[in-house]
């Protein structure tokens, strides 16, 4: 961290104390194993970033902050817990299972109202509020958790968070657990890894995240074109994302022979 003068940096662990002074000459790294990886603006979700950056301001500039700031950034902390890796090379399936129930619980905080108690209906209702652009995500015909042998037809993303948080409590409640439990039946796609990008979806919609800047005239051409590529660039992350979310849908075989035209990626009842 910064010293208390903001010109050195200070290092103290359990296994290391250091002092540097000269900053400008530090090339830091997580790990000496671990090459150094360079962001590029592609890689930056700008939307949200933004979004994210004008809450902190007024998260942190107040003594006073909202509920919704609060619950936002504790979210928001045990997300980067959940997004970390689970374990090493001695990786098994309770870990994943462990970070599962991170991703959860990162959820459950964003959804929580302030008067009552959250659970997966809260969540599926923050899912539900987003705008999804793609006919997969905004059409109600999937078969979706709603506690013990119970279901309801809802969205794709409520049905995947519906699965993550049934299998949440199978980890927590010492439930059987088989090593394909955080596999989906059809797809064989590993159902752990739609966590985050389906945590941005309900970012998406906690921070009502959608494009509202006024439409000039075509007859302003200029402004216009500017106008759309200022969209496109703002929506770009979103496309990905459900474009990603959809592919829960089908196997590797049959997302591949979408992409090449063979396929048409219709919307049917899953699972």
């Amino acid at each position: 961290m910064l010293d208390n003068n903001y010109d050195a940096v200070a290092t103290r662990s359990m296994a290391l104390l250091g002092y540097e002074n000269d900053v400008a000459t530090m090339q830091p790294q997580t790990a000496p194993g671990i090459s150094v990886t360079w962001l590029i603006p592609q890689m930056i979700d700008k939307a949200l970033l933004s979004a994210l950056l004008t809450r902190w301001q007024r998260r942190y500039s107040g003594r006073s902050p909202s509920w919704k700031d609060r619950a936002l950034f504790r979210s928001l902390n045990m997300a980067n817990a959940a997004a970390m890796l689970p374990a090493h090379a001695e990786i098994t399936n309770q870990d994943i299972g462990r970070h599962t129930a991170l991703w959860v619980s990162a959820f459950e905080i964003l959804a929580h109202p302030k008067t009552s108690d959250t659970g997966f209906m809260q969540v599926y209702a923050l899912l539900e509020k987003a705008k999804w652009n793609s006919s997969h995500h905004a059409t109600a015909i999937h078969s979706c958790y709603q506690g013990r042998k119970s279901r309801s037809l809802r969205i794709l993303p409520c049905w995947i968070y519906g699965e993550l948080n049934h299998a949440r409590n199978d980890f927590l409640h010492g439930n059987p657990v088989g090593s394909a439990r955080l596999i989906t039946k059809r797809s064989r796609r590993g159902l752990f890894f739609y966590a985050c990008p389906l945590y941005r979806m309900a970012l998406t919609s906690f921070l009502d995240l959608r494009w509202k800047q006024r439409k000039p005239s075509p007859k302003k051409l200029s402004e216009y074109l500017q106008w759309k590529d200022d969209q496109f660039d703002f929506e770009a992350y979103q496309r990905h994302i459900e474009a990603g979310l959809s592919s829960i849908k089908f196997t590797q075989q049959e997302a591949s022979d979408i992409r090449n035209g063979k396929l048409k990626p219709t919307v049917v009842r899953w699972p």
